[in-house]
């Protein structure tokens, strides 16, 4: 008896735990700017932030130092899994450093709506150079936090 309302239990709290998060694999099609752009993405509970491919960025009235562009207006094209190519103006809203296996390297940071299966929600992102990559848009754990679990079996295929 006491091991049948241990496993109701165990259930409950997980269940609880769980509440209405969506599951997500390690791969997923994911929405760019609230309008028809998706790209096949890398989902990364490693990574802080999202990272976007951005490439041909141009800032108007333009400094040398990454953190006295904050506030000015970015345009960048980006590049989706099939190919197809999205220009997207904005402003620049932060300057991250970020860490990796190269270094350390900073990258502006713009807010856009991403989205997965009809939820959105407006993140910080930044922009990097991911042409040599097999996923141009890498999700991190600021769009992952108390709204998905990632279920590492679960793989979105290339699409054509």
């Amino acid at each position: 008896m006491l091991k049948k309302y241990s496993i109701l239990l165990a259930i409950f709290l997980f269940s609880s735990c769980m509440g209405n998060k969506r599951i997500i694999g390690q791969t997923a099609i994911i929405n760019l700017g609230g309008e028809d752009f998706t790209c096949l993405s890398r989902i990364d509970t490693g990574a802080t932030s999202t990272s976007i491919h951005a490439e041909n960025i141009q800032i108007e009235d333009g400094h040398k130092t990454h953190k006295k562009n904050i506030g000015k207006t970015i345009t960048f094209d980006t590049i989706n899994d099939l190919g197809i190519k999205k220009t997207i103006t904005t402003k620049i809203v932060d300057v991250d450093t970020i860490r990796n296996s190269q270094g350390k390297e900073s990258r502006y940071c713009i807010k856009i709506k991403v989205g997965w299966e009809g939820f959105f929600k407006e993140i910080e992102v930044n922009l990097r150079d991911r042409s040599k990559m097999d996923y141009k848009v890498l999700i991190g754990r600021k769009f992952l936090s108390n709204d998905f679990l990632v279920d590492v079996t679960k793989i979105e295929e290339k699409r054509n």
